[in-house]
Formats: structure tokens, sequence, C-alpha cells
């Protein structure tokens, strides 16, 4: 349970980290250009991206770390 929480919270510590440090800027600048408009973010909408992301990290990627399985077998899962 103990790994389970801490790849959680790496996810979304490195996800802020990664949105609100390094493209936050990049990202306003994108969308300005592509939708002739300013950034407006659905909170709902990435709250549900954030769910299936732990779901996704709980179910395919957690369960397959162990040191019996070789780095390319936890690739192809």
């Amino acid at each position: 349970m103990l790994q389970y929480i801490i790849s959680i919270i790496l996810l979304l510590g490195l996800d802020f980290l990664w949105l609100r440090f390094y493209m936050a800027e990049k990202y306003k600048i994108m969308i300005k250009k592509i939708q002739n408009q300013e950034m407006n973010a659905n909170l709902l909408y990435a709250m549900f991206a954030y769910l299936l992301m732990i779901i996704g990290l709980v179910i395919f990627v957690v369960p397959n770390i162990s040191k019996k399985n070789r780095f390319s077998y936890s690739l192809w899962r």
C-alpha cells in the first residue's frame, strides 16, 4: 500500500511542478495562438483526467515494479 501512496504523490507532485513552473507560460502562449482566446481550465475535466492517470498508475504500473521484471518488460506493459 505504501508504494501506491508514494507513486501517486510522485505522479501528482511532479506533474504539478512540470505544469506550474516549466510549461505554464508556454501553454498560455500556445493556447492563445490556437484558440484566439485566453486559456481557461475546466477543473472538473482536470480532476477526471488525474483520476484516470491515478487509476492507470495503480493498475498498470505499480503492480509491475519488481526486481525480477526486466526494464523492457515494464516498458511493454
